[in-house]
């Protein structure tokens, strides 16, 4: 069985919304206020515990979105 990826505009503008998403978190790296904020919360363990659930709803989504 071949199996042929079938790109959907929906999938389209998923893959838009994860690159300007990752744009963003290397711009907010280079800006010294949001680089000290954000290390703040990366030093809570609740903050990170929150994030860890959130990076596994959002994993399960992506890979959802997969035909």
């Amino acid at each position: 069985m071949i199996v042929q990826p079938v790109l959907l505009w929906s999938d389209a503008l998923l893959f838009v919304l994860i690159a300007v998403i990752v744009a963003l978190m290397l711009w907010a790296r280079r800006q010294d206020a949001l680089r000290a904020a954000w290390g703040r919360v990366a030093r809570n363990g609740v903050a990170m515990a929150a994030a860890t659930v959130l990076a596994a709803f959002v994993l399960i989504g992506l890979l959802d979105s997969l035909h």
